[in-house]
């Protein structure tokens, strides 16, 4: 067992959750444990705080999920509401925050809310993802890398996304289209054998979704 891991209920890790709360809260997000959450314009948006191993720095990984949006799960269908940054399909980590430089929020007043340089990267990265009219105009190779899927699952979770991104704009013919896209596409394991993976409830569900619209 590694003994140096510092505990998660460290000092200065609870400071900077406290202090980092009183200013995600007057902007609407809830905090659970090290994670704060807001559900906004059909997306859940998520900052979740995360100790390093080393030394006194902190990792923030931020996540997008589209609310009704079903996680893309073999043989069963799930539509989270109480959700964790590890469901969100799409996912990053901003740089690592140094405490001794963080000059963070103190004295932190409701009249001025101080906006940190790191959160304002978080709210730049929350403008282009959480926006289904960006994610409609998004082709796979951009948004590959905060896809929060395995590689063999990149395709179809990219068509996924952007047939409910069409459904969620009202443009109905598009979400056809690209429902009969994901519909047709393959993924199949790493192995030798390729086994097919099978997701019949996702299927069924995003089928009934698009043809009730029509």
């Amino acid at each position: 067992m590694n003994m140096t891991k510092s505990k998660p209920g460290s000092k200065k890790e609870q400071d900077f959750i406290t202090n980092l709360h009183a200013t995600l809260k007057p902007l609407g997000f809830k905090k659970k444990r090290h994670t704060f959450f807001k559900a906004e314009n059909g997306f859940y948006k998520l900052i979740n705080i995360q100790k390093s191993q080393f030394g006194d720095d902190f990792y923030i990984n931020i996540g997008v999920h589209p609310i009704g949006l079903p996680q893309l799960i073999t043989n069963q269908l799930q539509i989270k509401e109480n959700i964790s940054i590890f469901d969100c399909i799409l996912q990053t980590r901003i740089e690592p925050i140094h405490i001794k430089q963080n000059q963070l929020l103190h004295n932190v007043s409701h009249e001025t809310i101080a906006i940190p340089g790191y959160l304002s990267t978080v709210f730049d990265w929350f403008q282009t993802w959480a926006s289904y009219e960006n994610l409609v105009e998004t082709n796979m190779h951009s948004i590959t890398p905060v896809l929060a899927v395995v590689p063999t699952l990149e395709e179809k979770a990219f068509l996924l996304l952007t047939c409910f991104s069409f459904y969620k704009l009202k443009q109905y013919e598009q979400a056809t289209r690209y429902l009969q896209q994901y519909l047709h596409c393959a993924v199949h394991l790493n192995t030798e054998e390729k086994e097919p993976l099978f997701f019949h409830e996702v299927d069924m569900y995003m089928k009934k979704l698009v043809k009730s619209a029509l």
